[in-house]
């Protein structure tokens, strides 16, 4: 299982079926953590035809059950949040996959700068709350992004 796939909404997880984390690892977190719902979405076909690595590559939390989806593939992963949990969450999509990677804490959201998502930016601004834009240009060059960085306690 790799961090990167597994979304956790304060609520239940969902956890991306990929290249990186199967079954088996999805099993295991859902009996690390039984008083949670633990949601497989195989992301593996439509992930590789879109160049998404993991879950949150195209999709993250921008705020208490508000769940930001970027691309065609977030389309997807916003459908299957939507069929399988019973959660009531609010959704925002971006044009651009990766400029849904953020990280919300306490109360910021982290964000990848407007000049590198300009397609995206008005909708990111759109949210509202306190937001911290960061420069990751150099991050996305190996695969990073900003959940990749992050260690939250």
């Amino acid at each position: 299982m790799d961090g990167g796939d597994v979304l956790y909404t304060g609520l239940e997880f969902f956890v991306g079926k990929t290249e990186r984390t199967n079954l088996a690892g999805i099993s295991a977190l859902a009996a690390a953590f039984p008083n949670f719902k633990v949601t497989a979405i195989d992301i593996t076909e439509i992930g590789s035809k879109f160049g998404i690595l993991h879950l949150k590559s195209a999709c993250s939390m921008c705020g208490d059950s508000h769940v930001l989806a970027g691309g065609e593939v977030g389309l997807f992963i916003i459908e299957a949040i939507k069929s399988a949990s019973p959660q009531v969450y609010r959704f925002t999509h971006v044009p651009d996959a990766s400029a849904s990677n953020c990280v919300f804490v306490n109360g910021h959201l982290l964000r990848r700068c407007d000049s590198e998502f300009p397609q995206s930016a008005s909708v990111l601004k759109a949210i509202g709350g306190k937001q911290i834009e960061v420069k990751g240009s150099e991050l996305a060059k190996v695969d990073g992004a900003l959940t990749c960085c992050s260690v939250l306690f």
